[in-house]
């Protein structure tokens, strides 16, 4: 049973924590033991106040050098721990520059190619599911460092007037459901195996 081991007071400790979004301080203990995906919750919100402080500086030429410096140190730390599983921060850094990158690029009218919603989602099944051919750091470091952004950028492209809507509302539910999917099937498995 998920947490089944934990004392009260440190389940308490580690709730007070997950509520503020912060990670857990308990030496030896995960950052995040009540929902693990705020990891990057936490990292995104830290990675915007960054943002919001260094924005104005962070012309074309800075972002030119950001992400390439973001991207190294992703491929770095994945062909040195074998995956991206546990890089948080290298993740976080470069995915979070290059999203602002395509942002503007995109609110500047330049769409690199268009593709139907059949061919994305092909695309991101591929990435998410394919074997690992040339192992798992390397196909880590395509999917995060080419794939996923090329996928995001086209999928921003492909948005038609007709499917703005729809993508409105997945966009808006799929962040709350990201932020609780954890603890939602930790209850269905805690009640499953009672």
């Amino acid at each position: 049973m998920p947490f089944g081991g934990a004392s009260r007071p440190s389940t308490a400790f580690a709730f007070f924590f997950a509520v503020l979004l912060l990670p857990d301080l308990v030496p030896g203990a995960p950052a995040f033991p009540l929902n693990p995906p705020h990891w990057s919750i936490f990292l995104e919100i830290a990675a915007n106040y960054v943002y919001a402080l260094f924005a104005p500086m962070l012309s074309r030429r800075a972002l030119t050098a950001v992400i390439p410096i973001a991207g190294i140190w992703l491929l770095v730390d994945t062909l040195a721990s074998g995956s991206a599983n546990h890089i948080a921060p290298a993740r976080v850094a470069y995915g979070f520059f290059v999203g602002v990158a395509i942002y503007r690029a995109w609110a500047m009218g330049v769409r690199p190619f268009r593709l139907g919603p059949v061919a994305l989602g092909s695309a991101l099944l591929i990435c998410l599911f394919a074997p690992p051919i040339l192992g798992v750091a390397i196909t880590d470091a395509v999917t995060q460092l080419i794939a996923f952004p090329l996928i995001v950028w086209g999928g921003a492209s492909a948005v038609t007037v007709r499917g703005r809507a729809l993508c409105t509302w997945s966009g808006r539910l799929s962040y709350p459901v990201y932020a609780l999917h954890y603890p939602i099937l930790m209850a269905v498995i805690a009640y499953l195996s009672r």
